[in-house]
This record gives structure tokens, sequence and C-alpha cells, in this order.
């Protein structure tokens, strides 16, 4: 199951998996973590274009980016062994939580004021 999942049938998700596999597998892991380092700071780029000025142009942009960051993480991710990949999915549970508790620290310190 991929990132997009949500967006996909699951034929284009199953498939999205294939493809971003095969990639990986011509370029090797090495290849893609420099890859993933390149597409970061493109995506970087266009969020700082966007928050900046929020035209449609500069959006799609940022989508362009992020797409290229999604497949290249997405080759990552499904590269990992199941231990690795379990490690991975608990730090994002951990990190989820850390920001819910900062959020709900937030909205306490709002009813305060």
């Amino acid at each position: 199951m991929t990132i997009l999942y949500k967006f996909l049938t699951r034929g284009e998700d199953i498939e999205l998996t294939r493809k971003a596999g095969q990639i990986f597998d011509h370029y090797g892991n090495d290849h893609q973590v420099r890859k993933l380092c390149e597409e970061a700071g493109e995506l970087i780029s266009a969020a700082a274009r966007v928050a900046n000025d929020p035209s449609d142009q500069n959006n799609e942009q940022l989508t362009e980016e992020l797409a290229d960051v999604i497949l290249v993480a997405e080759q990552i991710v499904n590269a990992l062994d199941a231990s690795a990949g379990r490690r991975l999915a608990q730090i994002v549970m951990t990190k989820a939580d850390r920001q819910l508790r900062r959020i709900s620290k937030e909205q306490e310190l709002s009813k305060n004021e």
C-alpha cells in the first residue's frame, strides 16, 4: 500500500508499488538515497515559493516536487526489511503522538488567554 492509496484504485496502488520497485531495483539504495536528497531540496524550494506566493503556478510546482519526493521515498520504504520497516512505523507514530501533545498544549494555552 502506497502513501497515495486513498487516491488510487487498488490496482493503481499495486501498479505504483511495482513500478517503484522496478525503479529502485535498477538504481539501488545508494543512488536513490542521493536522489531523495536532491528531490527533498527541490521540494523545500517549491514550498518556500508557495509560502511567499501561493499562485497556481507555484502550487503546481509544489505538487510536482512532492510527487518526486513521494516516489523516491516510497521506493526506499518498500525496500526496508520487516525490522527496519517496523522501526520506521514506530518512529512515525511517536512523532505523530508528540505533535498531537504539542497541539493539545497550544489549545490549552489559548483557552487560558
